[in-house]
């Protein structure tokens, strides 16, 4: 979970061991490329699944609308991914996760952007 093109899809690929002209792999653009939320199985684990989510808020997507529709009681627990610093999403994500007492990571991508 996390702000439009911070790494998303890319992270669930990483994770999977899928490059972006695998068959299975999560699909990234510059925009928005996820839309709805979708789970990747794991190659190797067959009860192991990620899901990629879109952007918590978008002009496509309002942040109550996601926070009702995202069932975070589901998820084992929530990776949060950044960029560059963690934003106000990233908190609601945060307390959204914490509701229901999940374990949360935070990611930060692109570091090598930023060296």
């Amino acid at each position: 979970m996390g702000a439009t093109g911070v790494g998303k899809s890319t992270l669930v690929n990483a994770l999977r061991d899928m490059d972006i002209n695998d068959k299975d792999a999560a699909p990234i653009d510059v925009v928005e490329a996820t839309m709805e939320p979708k789970y990747y199985a794991h190659p190797t684990v067959p009860n192991m699944m990620y899901w990629d989510i879109h952007k918590i808020s978008s002009v496509n997507f309002e942040v109550k609308k996601f926070l009702k529709e995202i069932k975070f009681s589901a998820f084992d627990f929530g990776l949060i991914v950044s960029d560059l610093c963690f934003r106000e999403e990233g908190e609601v994500l945060a307390k959204a996760m914490k509701k229901p007492g999940k374990p949360i990571f935070f990611v930060r991508s692109k570091i090598d952007q930023s060296l």
